[in-house]
């Protein structure tokens, strides 16, 4: 019995060598082609990292106009030393998107041995008063820069914002109070009013209640909670009919959807 059960078997024996073998044959064919292409590979990436051809020989910078081209490209730390290929674009477009004067920052290749780096600066609206320092403030109220006291700020300065503590570069202030004042400012600016006064501060305590201070009138313009447009509009009529030397007291009411109000 057992003589005859391995003549039975010895065939199957026989079949699963030959898999075996086809199977080490195809194991060894892909590992040599996987070594081939793997060498290729390694020689490959060591040929750019070290060709000059790709070493880094100029650099541009577009849309700085208050930032320096070259600090810009000191802050990235590109170097003609860098492989335009290798660079890691995404980290130095970070770090340059951290100043507070960039809104956006892209860098790209251009082979075989540029690098391109557009910012997108963002632009002073107006200035804050925080205690007895003044800050430069874009209109979406991210702080650029601390001014000197002695500086005279683009737009007005906005006063008396409520719940302001420590303010650096690059901070977002969220105070709806600020942001109310700078939709005036923008409104006013707009609609030409600025070509008739000299707007100096606006006082921001409350979100309805905006005090202007111009320079050269005796009185002041008190908005309210109506669309500064709208006001705008019916200030600038008024104006173009009787002037700015206007009878008025201590402020020109705008605050309510009626005719103007000296005061």
């Amino acid at each position: 019995m057992i003589a005859r059960r391995v003549a039975k078997n010895t065939p199957r024996r026989g079949v699963a060598r030959r898999k075996r073998l086809q199977h080490l044959k195809q194991f060894t064919i892909g590992l040599t082609v996987f070594l081939m292409l793997a060498g290729f590979g390694y020689a490959f990436t060591n040929y750019l990292s070290e060709s000059p051809r790709f070493q880094v020989t100029s650099i541009r910078v577009d849309g700085a106009n208050v930032l320096r081209e070259e600090a810009i490209v000191a802050l990235a730390g590109f170097s003609q030393n860098d492989n335009v290929l290798l660079s890691d674009l995404d980290s130095k477009q970070e770090i340059i998107a951290s100043l507070p004067y960039v809104r956006s920052c892209e860098i790209k290749r251009a082979y075989p041995d540029r690098i391109i780096i557009t910012i997108e600066e963002r632009e002073p609206l107006a200035a804050i008063q925080v205690h007895n320092h003044i800050y430069e403030i874009d209109r979406e109220g991210v702080v650029l820069r601390e001014l000197d006291l002695f500086s005279r700020p683009v737009g007005p300065l906005v006063s008396q914002v409520p719940n302001l503590g420590v303010v650096e570069p690059g901070q977002q202030l969220e105070q709806p109070e600020l942001h109310r004042a700078l939709a005036l400012w923008e409104a006013f600016y707009n609609a030409g009013l600025h070509k008739e006064v000299d707007v100096s501060e606006i006082i921001a305590k409350e979100v309805d209640s905006l005090l202007m201070i111009c320079n050269d009138m005796d009185y002041y313009l008190h908005w309210g909670r109506s669309p500064f447009d709208v006001q705008a509009k019916r200030l600038s009529i008024l104006w173009d009919q009787q002037g700015i030397e206007l009878p008025c007291d201590e402020f020109l009411d705008l605050r309510f959807d009626r005719d103007l109000v000296c005061r």
